[in-house]
């Protein structure tokens, strides 16, 4: 975790969001109002270690491994 010294000022770049809140990965994972499933999936792959080296997405013809 990276601890800011002091809390930085944000705006929304999205209409559909009406404010820009510092929390704590559990909260996110608590949370029952999350924009998609894929950020709880995301950080609980995160917490667990799951890396997987960019040459993976070079399978599929991306250009991110090169």
């Amino acid at each position: 975790m990276i601890e800011a010294p002091e809390q930085l000022a944000t705006q929304p770049h999205d209409d559909d969001i009406n404010g820009c809140y510092w929390v704590t990965a559990q909260e996110i994972i608590n949370s029952q109002q999350l924009r998609s499933p894929l950020v709880k999936e995301s950080i609980l792959c995160y917490q667990q270690n799951e890396r997987y080296p960019l040459s993976l997405l070079d399978s599929f013809g991306s250009t991110f491994a090169s």
